[in-house]
């Protein structure tokens, strides 16, 4: 899961679309570039469910019915 975050912000990063993560998470510019640099972000659900939302990933249905069951 860490690993697709990672990835998910260093492609947002690589596409300049860090504003457009940070307006979507609530997490601010700098936080994203520290969050990309790291091999085990730490990060809230709700946060890598947002990151994952903007990258229409699919996992996010996993993520959603896990955290909807809990």
């Amino acid at each position: 899961m860490n690993s697709i975050i990672v990835s998910a912000i260093k492609r947002a990063i690589r596409e300049n679309r860090v504003d457009e993560y940070s307006q979507v998470t609530g997490v601010s510019r700098t936080r994203l570039y520290q969050l990309s640099n790291e091999a085990s972000p730490n990060v809230t659900v709700k946060t890598a469910e947002k990151i994952l939302e903007v990258e229409k990933h699919p996992l996010l249905n996993e993520i959603r019915k896990y955290s909807n069951a809990a």
